[in-house]
């Protein structure tokens, strides 16, 4: 298997996008570390991104498939008191539809495509 991993600009929030390209098949994929939004084969609305960084060196970023909630909020502050979790570098953003824009509930916020790039 042959790919190739870029980085872009978010269209929806200006964020940081992995981007990769299957050579073999010609699938693109892409999501963003910031808002969460995600292009490729399979759309799906995303309502913002987490990341738990874990003390190891490595760390676990998923797009929330629902609003952020109290719920989410708790597992969240649960997960942050764990031994193994670098809270320090964990985060956990939302989308905010009406005002089309992201809004950082804890940690971090991992910032702007021109300010990595």
């Amino acid at each position: 298997m042959s790919s190739v991993i870029d980085y872009k600009k978010c269209p929806r929030c200006g964020g940081v996008m992995y981007y990769e390209y299957n050579c073999r098949t010609g699938e693109e994929f892409s999501v963003c570390q910031r808002c969460g939004a995600s292009y490729g084969m399979n759309e799906k609305t995303s309502y913002g991104r987490c990341l738990i960084w874990f003390k190891r060196g490595a760390g676990q970023s998923f797009s929330l498939a629902e609003p952020v909630n109290n719920k989410i909020k708790k597992w969240y502050r649960k997960q942050m008191k764990r031994d193994d979790v670098d809270p320090d570098r964990s985060y956990l953003m939302a989308w905010d539809p009406d005002e089309e824009e992201v809004k950082l509930i804890y940690g971090t916020d991992p910032g702007l495509y021109e300010d990595e790039f």
